[in-house]
């Protein structure tokens, strides 16, 4: 007869923190996919705008200059890129 080996379950404490880990992460992930759907849509919103206004406006530079104002807000903390690159 041979014997079923006993398999060592994981004591309370650390089968908490496992879980806990884990919702963080799913937390963190589901703030990241918020984020970006928000960036999406104001991406959205400011090309259609800038669509329908760029034919109302006589000086299309100042459109184009009120347009990357907008885009430049959907991601602050991505700096610019340099000159040249």
């Amino acid at each position: 007869m041979t014997k079923t080996p006993i398999v060592k379950m994981p004591s309370y404490g650390k089968m908490l923190s496992i879980v806990s880990k884990a919702n963080d992460r799913t937390k963190a992930e589901k703030a990241r996919a918020d984020a970006a759907e928000a960036r999406e849509q104001r991406l959205k919103e400011a090309a259609q705008s800038a669509w329908i206004s760029l034919d109302a406006w006589d000086n299309r530079q100042a459109a184009m200059r009120t347009l990357e104002n907008v885009l430049s807000t959907l991601y602050p903390d991505t700096p610019a890129p340099k000159e040249g690159e």
